[in-house]
């Protein structure tokens, strides 16, 4: 598979964990996922629905779920490890 396609695999695996991570870590609603991730409502829907324009998440929005203190351990933690994938 090429370069291009895993690192497109990988950022929607990440984007599917933080849904399923936060809706299973009793954060059901918008609101409540967008507290936990540190990000607005707007920016939850966008990585629920699936329509980044960009195809990943961005280096900012990685930033915000990392350093938010409500933020799921293994969500930080796969956020992280996607960052740092992204960073080589």
């Amino acid at each position: 598979m090429p370069a291009t396609a895993e690192a497109g695999v990988t950022e929607l695996v990440v984007m599917y964990l933080i849904v399923f991570i936060s809706s299973t870590a009793m954060y059901t609603s918008l609101d409540e996922q967008a507290k936990a991730l540190g990000l607005h409502r707007a920016t939850v829907w966008t990585i629920r629905e699936n329509k980044h324009k960009l195809g990943r998440l961005s280096a900012k929005t990685n930033e915000r779920i990392i350093t938010n203190p409500e933020t799921p351990p293994r969500v930080r933690a796969a956020v992280k490890e996607y960052a740092a994938e992204m960073a080589d």
